[in-house]
This record gives C-alpha cells, sequence and structure tokens, in this order.
C-alpha cells in the first residue's frame, strides 16, 4: 500500500465532513481534466507500493513473494531531480545551500568553492572537498602510523595490527613472506582516526623474516604503504597422532588445522594446516603430525573431507553431520610437546544443523526503501527505519526446526568482515526496525538471514558460512562464490490475459515474455482480495497453465519472480534473483459485471517510456493492469464495476494511476518513474464504460537537501527550481500554487508537514517559516475539519478552529530519524488573502486534490536524516 494512503483516507473522511467546500470552484481536480497528474500529496510521489497491499505476497521470506514491503523511494534522479548534479553548486554557500554542482559534475567542480567553501571546511571534505576547483577530485589519504607490531618484533600466526590514518578511511593490512602475501585482512578506521586489524597468516618457519604492509584507502586512491618487518617465531611443536573411531570414512584427506582460540568465531582463522593421505572406505588409523609453534596454548581441530553440503564432492572444508571430525583439542606447549592425540568421529546430533545456506543478489524494487506494512485495524501503513526493499545482496540460511545445541551462524565476507545472522524479525509488519540490517522477515521462524544493500563489484566474491554443533564441537564451514554479480531486472511483460478485456477463461494459460538472464521462474496466482483459490508453482518455461478453476467475477494477482539457475534449490545455487511487479486481471465469463476504462495519454514531460496503468481499490487491493507502448496516444483497461469487487470498495474509493516508465524497469514505483506519475482517486467506476484521460507533466526538480542527506539540524529548508521554467510548456496554463510534504517513516498516520505556498516561493525553511499571509499549513486545517471544527483563515493569515482541535505541521523535526519529502504543484492558484471567497476556493481546491489525488506535478521523493 501507498507511504500516503493513509493520508487519503484522512482526507476522505475530511471531505465527507466538509462537502460545502468541495462544492465550491476551483481550478484543477476534475476527472480527466487536462494537465493533472498525481502527486503525492498523498500516495506514490513519496513513496509507494508495489502494487496491491504489500508486495509481500504469500510466500514471505522466499519464493514467489519474499521479503515483503511496499517497493519504491528515492528520487526521480537520486541527488537533485531531474539535472543531477547541476545548478547552484553544492555549495557556493555551503553544502546545502543550493544544491549538487553549481557548474555540473566536473565542469569546475562539484561547487563552485567546493563542498564547503562557507560550509563543511576551508576546502571542502578533505582538503580540496566534494569538488572544488580541481574538478571534483578528493585526494589520496597520507601513509598510515604502524603502533605495532614494532619492528623486529617476534610473531606467530596471528598478529594485531593497530595505528592511526585518516578517519573513516578503509585500511588493508597483508602479511608478506618474500614478496608473496600469506596473510590479509581489511577493515576501516574510526571516525577519531584509530584502527585495529587482526590479520592472520599461514606458510612460514622459524626465523622466517616477515612485511606486515599497511595501507589506507579512499575514494581518491591508496596512500603509500607502511611496511614494519617482523620475525616468525616457532621454536617449540606439537606432536601427536590422529586416528578414526567413527564416521564417514570416504575421500583420501584429513585435514588438521592450529588455532590460537576455541571461539567459533575464530573457526577460519587457524594459524596453520596439515593435510594427512587416508584410504577411501577405511577409518583413519593413528597417523603422526606435528606443528612447529612459539610457546603458549592452542588448540586442534580436524575433519576427514569426506562430502560437501548437499552431497556434493570434497570441499576442503568441515561438514557437519556428514564429514567425520574432532572438537578443539587444547594443547599447551612449552618446547616439545607431545602425546597431544586427536580422534575423528562422527556427529551424536544429526538434527543439530543449519540445513541450508544460499546467497545471491535480488532485486524487489530499484531503490531501497523501509519494511512497510498495512495495518487493516487501522488502515494505515506502518513504516520501519530498516532497509529490506530494493536490490541487495541476500544471505540467508535455515536451521532445523529441532537443532538447539548450535552456534549463531555467522559468515564473513569478501572483504574478510564477520557478520551474525539473525532470526530477529527486522523487517517484520510489527517490529519494522531494520538497524540490524538482519533482512529477516519474521523473528523466531528459524530462518536466519543478512542484507547487504546496494551491492556494487566491491560485494564480489567469497562468503564462507560457518557454525559450531555444540554438542561434539564440530564445525561446519561453507564457501558461496559470488561472481559476477548480476542485477536482474524487476520488468515483466504479462502477454496473456492483457486486462484490455475481461478473462473469460476459467483455466487460463498465463504467458510472460522472457526475462533477460533468467533460466527458471516461481510463481503465484491469488485473488487479489486474499483468501484460498491460490496457485504457486514452479517452471522453466515463460507460460503456466492454471490447472485450478479460477473464480468468476473476481480479480486476480499474478507474480513473477525470476532466477538466473533453476530455483530448486536442493539442485542449483541461485545467485541473482528479481522478483517482478505484480500484474492483475479480473474474470467475467458473461461480460456483465465488468467496466471498461479507456481515454488518451497525453505525455508533456519530454521523456519517453511505455505507460504503466493499474486501477485498484482504495485499501490497495488492484483489479487490472495494462502495459501501453511508448508513442500509443491511447489505452484502455477493463475492470470489475466499482460495487461488484468481493470484499471490496465502498462506492468512490477505487482509483486510477498510471507512470511513465522512462527507465525501462517495468515498476511504476521506480525510484525516478514515480516523477512521471499520474492517479485519479475516489472514482467508482461503475457506468458500462468510464473515460479516464491521462496526462504526464513533467516533475518539480528539487535541489536541497541532497537525497540521503544528514542535516545539520531538526529544522530543514527546502529549495526547488522554479517549476514555470522547467516545466517548459509543461507548465500549467493558469495559476498554481506549491506544496511542501515531510513525513516521518517511523510514524506513518500522515504527513507531520504539509505547507501550501504561492507559485513565486521557491525555498521553504521549517525554521522560518514565511509570513503568515504568505503559507497556509494544510495540516492544521485538516486536522481541524477532521475532527468535527470549523476551520478559519483570515486576511492577515491567523487561523482558527471553532468546534474542534487542530494540530499543526511539525517544523522542528525528531533527532535521529528518516524522514521524505517532496514538492507538489497543485492547480489552486494562491488567493488574494484579502477576498475572503478567493480564501474559501483555495481552500476546497486543496481539499479535492487531496482527495482525488490529482496533482498537477510532483517531485520525485528524497529522504533526509536529522542530527
Amino acid at each position: 500500500m501507498d507511504r500516503f494512503q493513509s493520508f487519503v483516507t484522512f482526507s476522505v473522511r475530511l471531505l465527507v465532513a466538509s462537502l460545502f467546500l468541495v462544492s465550491t470552484a476551483c481550478g484543477g481536480g476534475s476527472e480527466g481534466s487536462s494537465g493533472t497528474n498525481d502527486a503525492s500529496l498523498l500516495d506514490t510521489s513519496l513513496g509507494g507500493n508495489d502494487s496491491g497491499g504489500n508486495d509481500s505476497g504469500t510466500n514471505q521470506d522466499g519464493g514467489v513473494n519474499s521479503d515483503g514491503g511496499t517497493n519504491s523511494d528515492g528520487g526521480a534522479n537520486a541527488d537533485s531531480g531531474t539535472n543531477q548534479d547541476s545548478s547552484v553548486g553544492d555549495g557556493s554557500v555551503g553544502d546545502a545551500a543550493l544544491a549538487d554542482g553549481s557548474l555540473g559534475d566536473g565542469g569546475s567542480g562539484d561547487g563552485s568553492v567546493s563542498d564547503a567553501a562557507l560550509g563543511d571546511g576551508s576546502l571542502g571534505d578533505g582538503g580540496f572537498g566534494d569538488g572544488g576547483a580541481d574538478g571534483g577530485m578528493v585526494p589520496p589519504p597520507l601513509a598510515p602510523v604502524v603502533t605495532t607490531p614494532m619492528m623486529n618484533d617476534a610473531v606467530f600466526g596471528t598478529i594485531m595490527v593497530t595505528g592511526t590514518g585518516e578517519p573513516d578511511a578503509g585500511v588493508s593490512v597483508s602479511v608478506d613472506k618474500s614478496f608473496m602475501q600469506i596473510g590479509s585482512a581489511f577493515d576501516f578506521i574510526d571516525g577519531s582516526g584509530n584502527f585495529s586489524v587482526m590479520v592472520t597468516y599461514m606458510g612460514a618457519s622459524h626465523n622466517d623474516m616477515l612485511d606486515v604492509v599497511v595501507t589506507v584507502s579512499n575514494l581518491g586512491g591508496s596512500s603509500p604503504d607502511t611496511v614494519v618487518s617482523v620475525r616468525h617465531d616457532a621454536p617449540s611443536s606439537i606432536q601427536g597422532n590422529i586416528s578414526q573411531s567413527t564416521g564417514d570414512n570416504g575421500g583420501t584427506e584429513v585435514y588438521i588445522r592450529l588455532y590460537t582460540s576455541q571461539n567459533v568465531i575464530d573457526a577460519l582463522n587457524y594459524v596453520a594446516e596439515e593435510v594427512i593421505t587416508a584410504t577411501d572406505g577405511v577409518n583413519l588409523l593413528p597417523t603422526a603430525y606435528s606443528f612447529n609453534v612459539a610457546n603458549g596454548t592452542y588448540y586442534l581441530r580436524a575433519f576427514r573431507d569426506s562430502q560437501g553440503p548437499g552431497n556434493t564432492s570434497p570441499d576442503g572444508q568441515p561438514t557437519v553431520n556428514i564429514d567425520a571430525q574432532s572438537g578443539p583439542v587444547m594443547a599447551v606447549v612449552s618446547g616439545a610437546t607431545t602425546g597431544i592425540n586427536i580422534t575423528l568421529n562422527q556427529a551424536t546430533g544429526v538434527l543439530h544443523q543449519y540445513s541450508t545456506f544460499n546467497v545471491f543478489s535480488n532485486n524487489e524494487s530499484r531503490e531501497s526503501r523501509p519494511p512497510s506494512s498495512y495495518n487493516s485495524m487501522t488502515m494505515m501503513e506502518e513504516i520501519g527505519m530498516g532497509e529490506c526493499e530494493g536490490y541487495y545482496m541476500a544471505l540467508r540460511t535455515e536451521k532445523n526446526s529441532l537443532a538447539t545445541n548450535v552456534s549463531p551462524p555467522y559468515v564473513q565476507l569478501p572483504n574478510e568482515t564477520v557478520i551474525t545472522m539473525l532470526d530477529d524479525g527486522g523487517c517484520d509488519h510489527m517490529v519494522k526496525d531494520n538497524t540490524s540490517m538482519s533482512y529477516d522477515n519474521q523473528p523466531n521462524d528459524n530462518r536466519f538471514s543478512f542484507g547487504i544493500p546496494d551491492p556494487t563489484s566491491a560485494e564480489e566474491g567469497n562468503y564462507t558460512f560457518f557454525y559450531e554443533q555444540t554438542t561434539d564441537g564440530h564445525l561446519h564451514i561453507q564457501v558461496d562464490e559470488i561472481m559476477p554479480l548480476e542485477q536482474m531486472t524487476r520488468r515483466r511483460e504479462v502477454t496473456a490475459p492483457t486486462s484490455v478485456t475481461a478473462n473469460t477463461d476459467l483455466t487460463p494459460t498465463i504467458t510472460w515474455a522472457a526475462v533477460p538472464g533468467a533460466t527458471a521462474y516461481d510463481y503465484s496466482l491469488y485473488p487479489s482480495t486474499g483468501g484460498s483459490g491460490g496457485v504457486n508453482g514452479h517452471t522453466t518455461s515463460t507460460s503456466v497453465t492454471i490447472s485450478n478453476t479460477l473464480a468468476d467475477d473476481t480479480c486476480y494477482r499474478f507474480e513473477i519472480e525470476a532466477h538466473d539457475a533453476d530455483s530448486d534449490f536442493s539442485s542449483e545455487d541461485i545467485d541473482s534473483s528479481g522478483r517482478g511487479v505484480a500484474q492483475y486481471f479480473c474474470n467475467d465469463v458473461d461480460g456483465m459485471d465488468t467496466v471498461t476504462i479507456s481515454g488518451s495519454i497525453m505525455n508533456l514531460t519530454g521523456m519517453t517510456g511505455d505507460t504503466l496503468i493499474e486501477v485498484e481499490t482504495q485499501n490497495g487491493t488492484g483489479q487490472a493492469t495494462v502495459r501501453v507502448p511508448s508513442g500509443t496516444s491511447s489505452y484502455a483497461i477493463t475492470v470489475l464495476e466499482g460495487d461488484g469487487i468481493p470484499m471490496g470498495s465502498m462506492t468512490g474509493e477505487d482509483r486510477l494511476r498510471a507512470s511513465l516508465d522512462v527507465n525501462n524497469t517495468g515498476d511504476p514505483e521506480d525510484g525516478e518513474d514515480n516523477g512521471y506519475y499520474f492517479s485519479l482517486n475516489g472514482q467508482d467506476f461503475s457506468s458500462s464504460q468510464s473515460m479516464v484521460n491521462i496526462v504526464f507533466t513533467p516533475p518539480v526538480e528539487v535541489l536541497t537537501p541532497a537525497n540521503k542527506a544528514t542535516l545539520p539540524n531538526n529544522m530543514p529548508s527546502f529549495t526547488w527550481k522554479d517549476y514555470n521554467m522547467t516545466a517548459g510548456m509543461g507548465a500549467p496554463s493558469g495559476g498554481f500554487s506549491y506544496a511542501v510534504f515531510v513525513n516521518d517513516e517511523s510514524n506513518d498516520d500522515f504527513p507531520i508537514t504539509v505547507i501550501a505556498i504561492p507559485s513565486t516561493t521557491l525555498a521553504l525553511d521549517l525554521g522560518n517559516l514565511p509570513a503568515p499571509t504568505a503559507h497556509l499549513d494544510v495540516v492544521e486545517m485538516f486536522t481541524c475539519i477532521d475532527d468535527g471544527g470549523m476551520f478559519d483563515w483570515t486576511a492577515t493569515g491567523s487561523t482558527s478552529c471553532v468546534g474542534g482541535s487542530a494540530t499543526g505541521s511539525q517544523t522542528a523535526l525528531a533527532g535521529t530519524s528518516l524522514f521524505d519529502w517532496g514538492i507538489a504543484v497543485t492547480e489552486c492558484p494562491w488567493p488574494n488573502i484579502t477576498n475572503t471567497a478567493e480564501r474559501a476556493n483555495f481552500i476546497a481546491c486543496i481539499a479535492n486534490v487531496l482527495m482525488t489525488q490529482q496533482l498537477y506535478a510532483q517531485s520525485t521523493s528524497r529522504e533526509f536524516t536529522t542530527p
């Protein structure tokens, strides 16, 4: 459901309470009027859903409808509207004065005086700023200072490297022997400029000289190396025998690994390894082993490499419940230490395990957005703080439901950071807070996950999954390599049924165009209103014939998830997945219960793309979708009549919405498409033929703050470009006004700030609002009327609420919270404040616009975080 859907519901209640206002004449807003475009006073302009309720479907956390949530968010062109990094500088007057790049992202830098002349520092962010006169270059960092180890220190196996360097930069540490790397690690320097990195190495002999090489890197490049020479110290030894008593005796290799810790979190950090040859099919007889070490306490673990996970070939790693293993064996070494014997055996608890592990790129919308849910009790959408949608790297595993004696599941990422996978419901519809980055849909369901939003080539490499079966102390380690990283498109072209006409085949064959890179598809088909009668399935084809007889006079939701390999997880490892936007169609065998909506399509934006059209009920229940090829000037879409929708809407609650697919994603809530949007709300498509003309108008180009910025204070200032200038011939022919919206994503009742201002105003500072005669607090007006009061706006700009209570817009926002904001254009001319009739007309016009969601134009949504 749309992020602002609850505000729409609120608006409808308002309009019922104030019909005397709606009947007053006002500019725009009539059905099919030219130049009307959705906006999002309430709908998708500041985000939205992925058609129908939430895009969560039936099968959360896997399958066709995984991971739930509405999709969208993000601005049309990320940092600065349609013309990125243009306008007046990131900041000639500081880091937010007038946007992102006075002469463009390269002309004379990302800002005439850089990202800070009067803002972030004398020469911007770190010397030369985010641009400055040097054209956007960031200087590489200075060489780090290494505190430990010191030159010629004696080391063994593990080295703790500490020192100082550029704050927040990356720091790489390698251990080299004769210029060959035998160990490496990566971490980040903290905000104070300190780092502490532990690096493990193998392959050195007693008294070998090694080089510890430390390098710092940032966007500008890498620092010179700092090199410290140390000595490998291994004068003592551990000796003993290894043998096998029980367990699988397949495989010819037995691995013995030496650790300085028995903690499972250190399972990958062994300091030495010896491989012993065994006879396939025969238990290992006592065989000698030895390690040269420094004096100290050590732990030995061993396994016979019989098979990898899923009965695959031996993989060089211990596999719980398949490979015979030993638990950790302690050895306290002082000189030559003998008699440290190791025995391999079978694990005693076959159920104590995590049964699967998979890493893959998952695409659920073009841009990330917080988790959301629609509360059917309160009729409100609920928004959280974390990012659980969008394009992300998904790490998932599932624990046997009877398993108890297992450690948490850990994964070492390609950059060697170790994370803990979680089953905390961080994206659950009740928790709605994914600060842990778990990407987990439901707490305590034995499904563990972790997500990396917006992955790049830096996320390519090995993902090493590991845990301990604590009953026997056995380890499980497996590696999933992602190379290369792929993003699978969400665009799905369902070619039949088309929704141009009603579907009359109750056992239809559903067909769709092949998704590039996909070889298999999961699909689901359910009544759009929910309930039974659904179908889930899997196919390697691009069509499926539904064997179940569908219900007549019912609308259905069809959704496809594409995979780069056969998504039968027992046989294939999926590296790329993309869940498509849901499609809808309605059944009507006798043709007596549907209505065809049609009209013209006018595109004033100068952009090209297919037109995506959907009709849904006000509570987000989809009915029908069509895709109209680019350049087509008309459309038709067939839906059930308004009063004939099973469990459907009341009269006047349907809506038609359309978006221009400028990014060719097939996603109407795509970050950029969401600026080219049309919506007609509050309809009851119940006549035999309904006419709605779709008009796409240019979006409002916002300037500051930058998308996803962290603000310096809790009273932001918003700036945007003159719509009359940027829209050109697409600007309204009559007068108009702007409306600025701010929404708190952690409490999505309705926008916490809605301020209407004249079309001559191009900035709004919440800390210094315009004169009372130059702005109208729409939240104050609406809350008054909704409470049964009479709202009055006087010639001096003062307001009153007689017979009710009113709550005004927030101007001081909560700290450390996530907000989104946008600018809308309404065909409501700013009134002569001294004229009572004009003031009444303006209020009525704003109310009607909010009910129908027919804003003339809107910006793409942007996010910011308060300090």
